[in-house]
C-alpha cells in the first residue's frame, strides 16, 4: 500500500473528502439507494439507538436495499424487518 495509499486513506477519513466522495457515489444509480439510506439513518437516528439495534440483532448483519430499509435498520426492533445478510 505504501505511502500513498496511506495518505489517501487518512484523506477519505476527511469529513469533506469523504462528503464529496459519497455526493459523486450518489450520482451513480447503483449506489444512490445506499448513499441516500446510509445519509438519512445518520441523520435521522442516533448512534446509540444504531449501537443498540446491532447489539440486540439476533442476525447481526442485515442488507438494506431502501432508504426506509437503511432507517428501519438502525431501530431496535424494527431491525429485524430488513433482509438479513447471506
Amino acid at each position: 500500500m505504501g505511502i500513498m495509499g496511506a495518505a489517501l486513506g487518512v484523506a477519505d477519513e476527511t469529513p469533506i473528502v469523504r462528503e464529496a466522495s459519497e455526493i459523486g457515489k450518489a450520482m451513480d444509480p447503483r449506489e444512490r439507494q445506499r448513499v441516500l439510506g446510509q445519509h438519512a439513518e445518520s441523520l435521522l437516528v442516533p448512534a446509540a439507538v444504531q449501537q443498540a439495534a446491532k447489539w440486540t440483532d439476533p442476525a447481526k448483519k442485515r442488507n438494506p436495499k431502501t432508504v426506509g430499509q437503511w432507517i428501519r435498520s438502525g431501530i431496535p426492533g424494527a431491525r429485524e424487518t430488513v433482509p438479513a445478510a447471506k
